[in-house]
């Protein structure tokens, strides 16, 4: 069995394990397969291959051995403990910096942590990030290994109907430099707050999900988050197409 065909059944093995989860009923799905990518996509992957010209301060990160990064990471997250940007810190929620990684290959961005990474103070904890593991797998790759995790906020609101651009111009400069240190083929930004303010748009995910994006130069595949899927279960088919076209983009990137 090749790679693509052990990813195509490990997500559909999911979908059957969720489905006898929710209801008993372990349901036929449709079996995904990796189509071939249209012309336009096609050539957007192909010009991926290129040497891009990034931000000297991702140059001088790039540079760096693993070792060097992670450091450099760790170093940038216990700075953070002490953060008092916003109201968020100041209310007295944990920070939680982040993940590292071994290998750097992805970064990827979720809105906020879960109420039990707040609790902790560290990532990796979760249903969320339980969902985003097993995302991961399908694509051949692991947290902590070949996929730093991190935040847009580093601290959890209250009410996330409460977020103000304010409060994450205050985080900014943190994700900013974890991109730049991380120096990724690509980053996966899974939920909003990365898309309106980072790729400043106002545009709903559903309606923007399946398109490449950049930003600092590396590409960017936007998708729900593992939240909103797992309360909507009908969004696991297009999160399994967002994920194959990151793993082509990945394959595509020296």
């Amino acid at each position: 069995m090749n790679r693509k065909s052990e990813a195509e059944s490990f997500w559909d093995l999911l979908n059957h394990f969720e489905d006898y989860l929710d209801s008993g009923i372990a349901r036929e799905h449709e079996s995904f397969v990796f189509a071939k990518i249209e012309n336009d996509q096609q050539e957007t992957l192909d010009g991926l291959k290129k040497e891009p010209e990034l931000d000297t301060s991702i140059w001088e990160y790039q540079a760096l051995s693993p070792q060097q990064k992670i450091g450099e990471w760790n170093r940038s997250a216990r700075g953070m403990r002490d953060c008092r940007l916003c109201s968020l810190c100041r209310s007295g929620a944990s920070v939680v910096p982040g993940m590292p990684a071994e290998k750097f290959d992805l970064l990827t961005v979720t809105d906020y942590p879960s109420a039990e990474e707040e609790r902790e103070g560290k990532n990796g904890l979760g249903e969320d990030f339980d969902y985003l593991t097993k995302w991961l797998a399908s694509i051949e790759m692991k947290p902590g290994r070949e996929a730093a995790v991190t935040t847009v906020l580093k601290c959890r609101p209250g009410d996330p109907q409460l977020i103000t651009g304010r409060i994450v111009d205050a985080c900014r400069s943190y994700l900013d430099h974890q991109i730049a240190v991380a120096s990724p083929k690509a980053v996966l930004a899974a939920g909003e707050l990365f898309l309106r303010y980072f790729l400043k748009s106002d545009a709903p995910v559903a309606s923007v999900r399946g398109r490449l994006f950049e930003y600092k130069n590396i590409p960017v595949i936007v998708t729900f988050s593992p939240r909103t899927v797992l309360k909507n279960p009908e969004l696991r088919r297009p999160v399994w197409e967002d994920l194959k076209m990151l793993r082509r983009v990945l394959e595509n990137r020296p």
